[in-house]
C-alpha cells in the first residue's frame, strides 16, 4: 500500500516505534540521552549537532529550558532505549506503519470536512454575527481553577438583542446555557471528537508573555513551534519597539508567515498568542491569535489540516470584539 507523501519514509532503516519522527539535532552543544524522561535520569548517550535520529511521536512529560517549553521523547542510541528533550530537535520527516497510514487517511477525510466557528461570550457585541449558526454543535472551553485545566462542555448558545444598549448601533448578547463562563466557544458543522480536558496554558503565557518576541521559540505541540525574528529597540511603554518583526509557524519543517494570515496585527505590530490545542482531534494543535487595538480585539482561529501539506495552517474563523460606546 502506498503511504501518503506527507508521511513517506524519508530515511532507510528499521522503524523503532509504531509512529516515529525523524529529527535533526540543532543544539550547538549537543543533547544528552537519558535513562528516564527527567533531568535526574542517567546520561546513557550523547547526540551532536546535526545528528539525525528517530524519536517516538508519543511524549513522556514536559520540560522548560531557558524559558522554552519542550517534551521528552523516547529514542534509541547504540542499542539502548533512552529519552531526549525535543526543544532542540528539528523534525525533518515522519515514519508510520502501513496500518497507521490507513488510519491517517481516514483522519484526513474526516477532519478536512470539519468547519469551525470561533465565538466569545460577550454582552453588547457590535460586530457582524450573520455567519453564526446557533443550531450547530457548540463547545465551551471553560477554565477550571481547581485542577488548572480547561474543561470542554457541549453547550447551546443564544444570540439575542441586548436589552441595555450602549450606543445607537445594533448590539447583541452571546450567551450559553451553562452557568460557567467560558474562555471561548467553538462551533462546528458536525460533532467533534474533542478532548474533555486540556492543560491550561495561562501560567506559561504569563511567564513567557503572550507576544512571541524576536529570538523566542514556542513549542505548541508535536512538530509545531512558533518563532519570531526582528530587532528589538526598546521594551519601554505599552508597545515594544521592533524593526522588521516577523512571526513564523513551523510544522514538520514547513514554514508559514503568520502575519500574512492576519488582517490586523494590532496597534503594537505584534499579535498575541491567546490559546492552542487540538480541537479537531487530528493530533496537531489549532491556534487562536488575537490582535489588540485601542477599541477592537480581533481573534483568529488557525486550523491545521492535512490536505494542505505545504501550508497546513489557515485562518478559518475570526471574531471581532468592539467597544460599543
Amino acid at each position: 500500500m502506498r503511504l501518503l507523501l506527507t508521511f513517506s519514509l524519508l530515511l532507510a532503516g528499521q522503524v523503532l516505534f509504531a509512529q516515529s519522527l525523524t529529527c535533526k539535532v540543532t543544539a550547538p552543544s549537543g543533547l544528552n540521552v537519558r535513562s528516564e524522561p527527567s533531568t535526574k535520569g542517567k546520561v546513557i548517550g550523547r547526540l551532536l549537532t546535526n545528528d539525525v535520529i528517530e524519536i517516538e511521536a508519543k511524549t513522556y512529560g514536559e520540560l522548560t529550558v531557558d524559558g522554552m517549553p519542550g517534551f521528552w521523547r523516547k529514542t534509541e542510541i547504540k542499542g539502548k532505549v533512552g529519552y531526549v528533550w525535543d526543544g532542540y530537535l528539528e523534525i525533518i520527516g515522519r515514519v508510520v506503519s502501513e496500518e497507521q497510514a490507513v488510519e491517517v487517511t481516514d483522519t484526513i477525510k474526516r477532519e478536512t470536512s470539519i468547519e469551525l466557528n470561533l465565538l466569545l461570550e460577550t454582552y453588547n457585541h457590535c460586530g457582524n454575527l450573520s455567519h453564526v449558526n446557533p443550531s450547530g454543535f457548540w463547545y465551551a472551553f471553560v477554565p477550571n481553577e481547581k485542577n488548572n485545566n480547561i474543561t470542554v462542555k457541549p453547550v447551546e448558545i443564544t444570540v439575542c438583542l441586548s436589552k441595555n444598549r450602549l450606543s445607537k448601533l445594533m448590539e447583541f448578547d452571546i450567551q450559553t446555557n451553562s452557568d460557567l463562563r467560558s474562555l471561548f466557544l467553538i462551533g462546528a458543522n458536525q460533532e467533534l471528537s474533542v478532548a474533555e480536558n486540556f492543560k491550561s496554558i495561562e501560567d506559561e503565557l504569563r511567564t513567557a508573555g503572550r507576544q512571541v518576541m524576536p529570538g523566542q521559540r514556542r513549542l505548541l505541540g508535536r512538530g509545531v513551534h512558533m518563532s519570531a525574528l526582528g530587532n528589538v529597540k526598546s521594551l519601554d511603554g505599552d508597545c515594544p519597539k521592533i524593526d522588521n518583526y516577523r512571526l513564523h509557524l513551523f510544522t514538520d519543517n514547513k514554514r508559514q508567515d503568520v502575519l500574512n494570515m492576519l488582517t490586523s496585527i494590532g496597534e503594537c505590530g505584534v499579535p498575541d498568542l491567546y490559546w492552542y490545542g487540538d480541537i479537531t482531534g487530528n493530533g496537531f494543535p489549532d491556534i487562536i491569535m488575537v490582535s489588540v487595538e485601542e477599541n477592537t480585539n480581533t481573534f483568529y482561529l488557525l486550523k491545521h489540516s492535512f490536505d494542505r501539506p505545504e501550508a497546513p495552517y489557515q485562518v478559518v474563523s475570526t471574531f471581532t470584539m468592539e467597544d460599543c460606546e
